[in-house]
């Protein structure tokens, strides 16, 4: 939510505090790296490092749904899960830093998994979860 409050642009090269003074990318992984209080900005490729894929059931706050780098030249994208937007789990609320360059973060809707169901996005929850994301 601090950065929500600060309206913090997004951006593949700028640095943001967390709400504790640590600077982290302003991009989708840069504000996942944060919320998870990772000790740097870690990408969509190296997030899975510190995570682990989980079935679309047991989604729940603070995990993330990961669209890694389809191929050499593109990107990839992530963003934070909250809750279901409905019973039927086919639209969620969820936290995001995106695109284009300039775009504050976001707290919205989305359709599950992503807007372009075409591509994969995949659930994942971070290895060392604490208790107070659920």
């Amino acid at each position: 939510m601090f950065w929500i409050e600060n309206h913090v642009p997004y951006s593949m090269i700028a640095y943001f505090p967390d709400s504790n003074g640590k600077e982290y990318r302003t991009d989708c992984s840069g504000y996942v790296s944060m919320s998870w209080n990772l000790s740097t900005s870690l990408t969509t490729a190296t997030l899975p490092t510190v995570s682990s894929p989980i079935d679309k059931e047991e989604l729940k706050t603070g995990d993330i749904l990961l669209k890694q780098r389809p191929s050499p030249g593109t990107y990839g994208h992530t963003l934070i899960f909250d809750k279901w937007a409905n019973n039927e789990h086919t639209s969620y609320w969820a936290y995001e830093q995106h695109g284009p360059s300039g775009t504050p973060t976001v707290y919205r809707e989305i359709p599950y998994p992503y807007f372009n169901n075409d591509i994969p996005y995949n659930p994942y929850r971070y290895n060392r979860v604490e208790s107070h994301f659920f």
